[in-house]
C-alpha cells in the first residue's frame, strides 16, 4: 500500500478544505495523523477508501459538499465514480467549533457528515469528543437506487459528546452496527426504511 499523505502534521493554519482522494494505484492508504494541538481551520472532504484521521482539532468548519450548515468531515461518494468507500476510520479528535452552535442558518455545525449515495464498509467513528453541535453524526449514505447498500459494519464506539444541542447520531440506511460504551447526552436517532435493517446498539 502506498501512503500519499504524511503520517504525522505539526500545524494546518489557515485551511478552508483538505481534500482526501482516491489515488490511481489499488490499495492505497491515506493517513492523516496529528501530533498534539493540531488543529484544522477548516474542514476535510474524504473522497476515498482507505482512510485513517486521527488526532485533528476542529475549531472552525466550513460549509462543504453542497450541505447547507459548516461540516467538520464531509465523506462523499457523489461524485464519479460514485462508488464503496471501506475502511475509513475517524478516531481520537475533537470536534468541537470555537464559536457554539445556534439555531442561525450557517451556525448549525456538524461533526461527521456522509453523503446521500454510495455505500461503505467497516466506518468506525471511535474515541472522539463532540461539542457545540447541532449534530455530532450523520450516516445519511444512500438514496435507495438499485445496487446502493448503504453503510456495515458501523463502529460508534468510546466517543464523548455532552454539549451536542440536537442529535448525537443520525442512521439512515445503517444495515449493521455497533454502539457502544459511548458518553452522551443528546439521542441517538435511527432510520431504517432506507433499504436496511435496524441495527442493533450493543
Amino acid at each position: 500500500a502506498s501512503t500519499l499523505l504524511a503520517n504525522e502534521i505539526d500545524q494546518i493554519r489557515d485551511l478552508n478544505i483538505l481534500y482526501i482522494l482516491r489515488g490511481n494505484l489499488d490499495q492505497q492508504t491515506h493517513n492523516l495523523k496529528g501530533v498534539e494541538g493540531t488543529e484544522i481551520i477548516g474542514s476535510i472532504c474524504i473522497q476515498s477508501g482507505d482512510v485513517t484521521i486521527d488526532g485533528l482539532k476542529f475549531t472552525s468548519p466550513v460549509k462543504i459538499g453542497g450541505e447547507e450548515e459548516p461540516v467538520c468531515i464531509f465523506i462523499n461518494t457523489v461524485v464519479a465514480p460514485a462508488t464503496s468507500y471501506d475502511n475509513i476510520t475517524i478516531t481520537n479528535c475533537d470536534f468541537t467549533p470555537t464559536n457554539k452552535y445556534t439555531s442561525d442558518k450557517g451556525s448549525k455545525y456538524k461533526g461527521i457528515v456522509t453523503s446521500s449515495a454510495g455505500s461503505y464498509d467497516k466506518l468506525q467513528i471511535t474515541n472522539n469528543t463532540f461539542g457545540n453541535l447541532e449534530t455530532a453524526i450523520h450516516i445519511n449514505p444512500s438514496n435507495g437506487s438499485e445496487g446502493i447498500k448503504g453503510v456495515s459494519n458501523l463502529s460508534i464506539s468510546g466517543n464523548v459528546a455532552n454539549d451536542t444541542n440536537g442529535t448525537f447520531a443520525k442512521l439512515e440506511s445503517v444495515q449493521t452496527a455497533t454502539i457502544t460504551n459511548n458518553e452522551i447526552s443528546a439521542p441517538i436517532y435511527v432510520r431504517p426504511d432506507w433499504n436496511a435493517t435496524t441495527p442493533t446498539p450493543s
